[in-house]
């Protein structure tokens, strides 16, 4: 006699994955994900973005420097820059109707100032013509983009610390 019910209903003799089965999924979801970790390399995607931003603002200090030179006839000196990094810069400052250069001088995205210096070598006061300026950044990743290659600036070191990007009066 035919059972009917073990022909169209068969036992089930295995429930769910064996240990075996869910190891060998594990190490393969393992070795595709460390794959694209390897491939994606996220710090230096990050390094990337930072040093664009980095070239940005020194681009934005560049026009900033040559709006305060159209107004006051000589760049901003090396101790003035450092005042205002960080803030409002203005001519002659920021309170009232005075002419607003920057509404806020850059910081490297490390939370430090650019690196700044201004020509002549005494020109450190407000009374003295400053006749050139350069203001640079260390990059992360100087050979992913256009380091100083592309520009007339001379190596900027300030401190001991050597500039891999720079701006100047070209």
């Amino acid at each position: 006699m035919i059972n009917l019910r073990e022909n169209y209903f068969p036992k089930k003799t295995q429930k769910g994955f064996s240990l075996v089965e869910l190891l060998v999924v594990i190490a393969i979801i393992g070795i595709l994900v460390t794959i694209v970790i390897i491939a994606i390399d996220p710090l230096r995607l990050i390094q990337d973005s930072q040093d664009a931003r980095r070239r940005t603002d020194l681009q934005a200090i560049r026009t900033s420097m040559q709006i305060y030179f159209n107004e006051e006839r000589s760049y901003i000196d090396a101790t003035d820059f450092a005042a205002v990094s960080g803030a409002c810069w203005g001519i002659p400052d920021c309170s009232g109707t005075n002419t607003v250069v920057m509404k806020q001088v850059p910081k490297d995205p490390k939370g430090t100032d650019y690196l700044y210096a201004a020509t002549p070598g005494g020109c450190t006061t407000a009374a003295d013509d400053c006749i050139d300026y350069i203001a640079g950044a260390v990059l992360d990743n100087p050979s992913g983009g256009d380091a100083d290659t592309i520009t007339k600036c001379t190596q900027l070191t300030v401190s001991g610390v050597d500039a891999t990007y720079e701006v100047c009066n070209d």
